[in-house]
């Protein structure tokens, strides 16, 4: 950041925007801005807001409180420095990216799956993204099977800009067995529940399963001093019970 502060605004007009909207972001100042023109429209009205029995709801107003000031500094800059004629003041473009979200709230997966045709619009997206990392912590209950929470994000040059709205949570489903496994290995039970009985009913190995859940809950309500030891390890014996189960079932 301290080097984009130093180097003079570059020929390329959109990238001398992007180091200025994210100066302002980081809250840095010692550089008048640039001459503006006459703006090239009126102001976007903030985006709308969820509605509040979509899955993960408060997760994604959360992230769109980081991802939207951003997203809306960078096209409040296209409208004040570019004339309307210009390509990033279109109003169509819009571009959709697939995040991979860390336990911590780090993006650890950034794929663009629907871009908009304008290069400049979808490195913009890059940047705002590559910014607002750490996003805030996501809750368990998101997390896909490979341990990330996956959301899906628009962002616009419309009213729809990078507001929550327009984003989802998606699910990456593993095969079942592996990760009732792992859950089990690290004694989540709860989870390792809830899994199975989100599964769909033809699911390979979910009857299987389900008992072995149901066999190791009626041992843990047990007291402390009637319960098998390998129950109170975390790892290697509950594989082994899986197997065990699987193998009488066979």
């Amino acid at each position: 950041m301290a080097a984009a502060m130093q180097s003079p605004v570059s020929r390329d007009i959109l990238h001398g925007m992007r180091v200025l909207v994210l100066v302002a972001i980081a809250g840095c100042s010692g550089h008048a801005p640039s001459p503006a023109v006459a703006p090239s429209s009126t102001r976007l009205p903030p985006p709308p807001a969820i509605e509040g029995d979509v899955p993960g709801a408060s997760y994604l107003t959360a992230v769109a409180a980081q991802l939207e000031p951003r997203w809306a500094a960078f096209l409040e800059d296209c409208r004040l420095r570019l004339p309307a004629s210009h390509p990033l003041n279109q109003a169509a473009l819009a571009a959709t990216f697939d995040l991979g979200i860390g336990p911590g709230g780090a993006i650890v997966e950034r794929t663009p799956v629907a871009v908009s045709g304008n290069g400049d619009f979808d490195t913009a997206i890059a940047d705002v993204l590559a910014d607002a990392s750490p996003l805030p912590a996501p809750p368990p209950d998101l997390q896909s099977d490979d341990e990330l929470v996956h959301l899906r994000w628009l962002f616009a040059r419309d009213r729809r800009q990078a507001g929550p709205r327009a984003a989802r949570v998606l699910r990456v489903e593993l095969p079942l067995a592996s990760v009732v496994d792992r859950l089990l290995g690290r004694g989540e039970l709860a989870r390792a529940a809830r899994r199975i009985a989100e599964a769909p009913s033809e699911a390979a190995g979910r009857e299987t399963l389900q008992g072995l859940v149901d066999d190791l809950g009626a041992l843990a309500e047990r007291p402390a001093h009637q319960r098998p030891a390998r129950l109170d390890t975390h790892r290697h014996p509950y594989q082994q019970l899986a197997r065990e189960r699987r193998n009488r079932q066979s």
